[in-house]
């Protein structure tokens, strides 16, 4: 009782009819709510295919862009421990990229549209709230869920800056570094997390593969092109037994004899040797 939110409180000399109506209740209420979540998150996963469907149409690169984010997101959340809020990051990384699409001046007005939808209010605050200063945010806050917005906008801070960073040639390491010095911008406890995030390259080592030599867990270090400069598979994607199927069954759209950097696991032996 004292970690969870208590439905009703029963006497102890409640009748049999009286507990039984009641615990009949709190059944209903626990579907209900349960239906509720599966929807909100059904809506959620919905928006998320849509939003890439979107950019990949409008504007490949950006979905590239969002692809890179959300796996530095990823690294993020695990280090935070926040499950169960995994595609909340993976929509705020897709709708990180909107001002792409949209004229300046029409951004905000989109985000308060995406706000009333169900399973997106605090996505689209996140997005709203990413380019605030740390300092800027209220140090206190008795509201649970205005503090996990405030904490994603920090982090969605952090790994657009930090993709910029590495775009820009900057190594994992040293690209953090360069953001530490930064007081009052970025939260520490998020420049900390995304410290290990970069550390964790010395768990892979870098190969050159073809198409056929893609396999599940690499992690592209380089954009996949269409014969037409389409981005196929964004920097930062990892390849899926289902991915790798598609691209080889449309080898066609892929100029023969492209070759891609990926990211794959040291072997046991390898990392000893590290």
């Amino acid at each position: 009782m004292n970690e969870r939110d208590v439905f009703r409180v029963l006497v102890k000399n409640s009748t049999p009819e009286v507990f039984e109506n009641t615990l009949s209740l709190a059944l209903r209420q626990h579907a209900l709510v349960k239906k509720g979540r599966l929807l909100t998150h059904q809506t959620r996963i919905g928006c998320i295919k849509l939003l890439t469907e979107i950019l990949r149409t409008a504007c490949p690169e950006a979905l590239c862009v969002s692809m890179r984010i959300w796996t530095i997101l990823q690294g993020l959340h695990n280090a935070f421990q926040m499950d169960g809020y995994a595609a909340e990051f993976e929509a705020a990384a897709r709708l990180s990229q909107i001002e792409r699409l949209v004229p300046g001046e029409a951004v905000a007005a989109t985000l308060r549209i995406l706000e009333q939808i169900p399973g997106l209010q605090r996505v689209a605050e996140m997005v709203g709230e990413h380019r605030k200063n740390f300092r800027d945010f209220p140090l206190d806050s008795s509201d649970g869920s205005l503090g996990r917005v405030a904490l994603g906008a920090q982090m969605l801070r952090a790994a657009i800056d930090f993709d910029e960073l590495i775009e820009a040639g900057i190594a994992p390491e040293e690209a953090v570094k360069r953001m530490r010095p930064k007081n009052g911008v970025y939260n520490p406890d998020v420049l900390h997390a995304l410290a290990h995030v970069a550390e964790g390259d010395a768990f892979y080592e870098t190969k050159v593969v073809t198409l056929g030599g893609l396999r599940p867990g690499m992690v592209l270090r380089e954009d996949v092109r269409a014969t037409d400069g389409t981005c196929l598979l964004g920097r930062g994607q990892e390849i899926t037994a289902s991915l790798r199927d598609s691209l080889l069954h449309f080898a066609g759209l892929v100029p023969s004899g492209d070759m891609w950097k990926v990211r794959s696991r040291r072997s046991v032996e390898a990392q000893a040797v590290q």
